[in-house]
């Protein structure tokens, strides 16, 4: 039995962490005309919005965070169904329980959501972004993951994503940070690259 252990604890030690697969670079590219859309922050499902986005049956879950449907927790649902339907994480996504994971894609992989609001300091946006791509956490049966982030940049000022983005500039071409907008209107859209 003593050979078992030793073989098992080897194979603990040489363990490899559990990547998220990725489906290729998700950016935004904006128009220089790019709207306003801070005035849906609070209230983000818009008839525009939900003309343009298929919701799937459980909607509703996602968009309700500890029992709660508030703005944020609609903001987060909206843009984890967002960043299926592109492709940037499997589905089918499902909420998380309430603690550190935000939400799980098809795969069981935990993934979380970003929203900034206009008017927010990018710099402390910026860190918060970085602390999820930073630090690992406990996923299920105590496995680890390389954190993602959807970062949902529609309710940010042209001014604002580049200040943002100058923040993050060690993240550009990291495919863990999918940049999402939602389909408000036609003036921004996401760009995936192979």
């Amino acid at each position: 039995m003593s050979d078992f252990f030793a073989e098992f604890g080897a194979l603990i030690e040489n363990a490899e962490v559990q990547e998220p697969p990725t489906y290729g670079l998700f950016r935004v590219k904006r128009e220089k005309t790019y709207g306003n859309y801070s005035g849906q922050y609070e209230r983000p499902q818009t008839a525009a919005l939900l003309a343009n986005l298929r919701l799937p049956a459980n909607a509703v879950e996602l968009m309700t965070e500890n029992g709660h449907q508030t703005g944020m927790s609609e903001r987060e649902g909206l843009a984890a169904i967002a960043a299926m339907q592109l492709h940037a994480v499997p589905g089918p996504v499902t909420r998380g329980d309430g603690g550190a994971v935000d939400f799980y894609d098809g795969l069981g992989i935990p993934f979380d959501v970003k929203t900034p609001r206009t008017g927010f300091n990018m710099t402390t946006a910026a860190d918060a972004v970085i602390h999820e791509m930073e630090g690992s956490q406990a996923g299920n049966a105590g496995d680890t993951y390389s954190s993602r982030v959807v970062l949902d940049t529609t309710f940010l000022t042209n001014g604002e994503r580049g200040a943002l983005w100058g923040q993050l500039s060690m993240y550009a071409s990291n495919r863990r940070l999918i940049e999402i907008t939602l389909p408000y209107g036609t003036k921004a859209k996401v760009v995936r690259f192979v």
